[in-house]
């Protein structure tokens, strides 16, 4: 194996913080909302018995796998996105997905978005404006009578354990329990979709970072968000008004270097760093949530989920799948 050099050591670090950015606030206790009865079926559409559900940001990771999946369990399906003459776009329609153009701080596309739907699923950018976007498709939905909105934020979004400073997927998570729809949450980890294309860093740099070797990190696949979402929606009874922190897989760092170690068929080590070290690449802002993340013990039960969810994916699963063990063959 090539030896670790602070470059590569730098992009892994700065890899590893990105992912956690999607981190989440608790601001408030929230009161129990009144909850929108689910006893009622779900309105049909003319040309099929499932009712028509918009997936708000079909072009994205968690989007076009939820797009993808209600169009296999045979939904009609409207998708959004602010560009639909992408290519990402073009390959939703072929699938025989109504897309729209709609970006979330204009209200006016929201509005014709959303008629006619009876379910919502939705997440929000990270931005300045995050709160307000969120804010606007919650309007929207209300009233358009949207009978069950889904929205994804993070676990750390967590009112029993969330990052304790401010943070703009909370204020949406309140906002929505506070409009009086019919709402489901899912809390997701660090996506494995994270972990793609990353294996040259990995083979020549090695991973470093600067939580103990024994941190737990936990991971899911945007295929098992997708398959909790279309879970929600077939089954309103049960998930109206459930929140849900989900994960599919748990890992020490330790324990993922050596899976990447056996899959790429190198020596990747895993190396503590500092956080003096961290602090030199990180913003204080940074550095803050990445203590914060090391020590809070926010977890899911990820045994407790596997056991009612089996088909969960694990991040070696993830791997193979995406050609980690055959990358070095592919490189020569």
């Amino acid at each position: 194996m090539v030896s670790s050099n602070s470059n590569c050591r730098s992009i892994t670090i700065l890899f590893m913080a990105t992912m956690l950015l999607c981190v989440g606030a608790c601001q408030r206790e929230p009161e129990p909302p009144e909850q929108v009865s689910a006893e009622a079926p779900p309105p049909k559409t003319e040309a099929n018995d499932k009712p028509l559900i918009l997936v708000a940001g079909v072009t994205g990771r968690q989007g076009s796998a939820l797009a993808k999946k209600l169009v296999e369990l045979g939904y009609p399906v409207r998708g959004s996105t602010r560009n639909p003459d992408s290519e990402k776009a073009k390959t939703m329609a072929d699938l025989g997905i109504e897309v729209v153009k709609v970006d979330f701080r204009d209200t006016a596309s929201l509005a014709a978005a959303t008629e006619g739907i009876y379910g919502l699923f939705f997440y929000t950018p990270n931005s300045s404006e995050e709160v307000t976007m969120g804010q606007n498709v919650t309007d929207a939905a209300k009233a358009s009578g949207v009978e069950h909105v889904i929205y994804t934020t993070s676990l750390s979004a967590d009112p029993d354990n969330g990052y304790p400073i401010g943070q703009p997927k909370r204020s949406i998570e309140l906002y929505l329990r506070d409009s009086g729809l019919g709402y489901t949450i899912l809390r997701p980890v660090q996506f494995m979709e994270n972990f793609d294309g990353r294996q040259s860093t990995y083979t020549n740099g090695g991973m470093s970072g600067p939580e103990e070797p024994t941190h737990l990190g936990q991971y899911i696949s945007v295929r098992d968000i997708a398959f909790f979402a279309a879970e929600a929606f077939a089954n309103p009874q049960e998930w109206i008004g459930k929140e849900l922190n989900i994960a599919g897989d748990e890992m020490t760092q330790s324990n993922v270097a050596e899976l990447f170690s056996r899959l790429l068929g190198v020596q990747v080590d895993y190396k503590q760093i500092s956080w003096e070290q961290a602090a030199r690449r990180m913003s204080p802002r940074l550095i803050e949530i990445f203590k914060w993340y090391e020590s809070s013990g926010f977890k899911v039960d990820v045994q407790s989920l596997r056991n009612d969810y089996p088909n969960l994916m694990t991040l070696e699963q993830y791997l193979n799948e995406t050609g980690w063990s055959s990358w070095g063959s592919s490189t020569e």
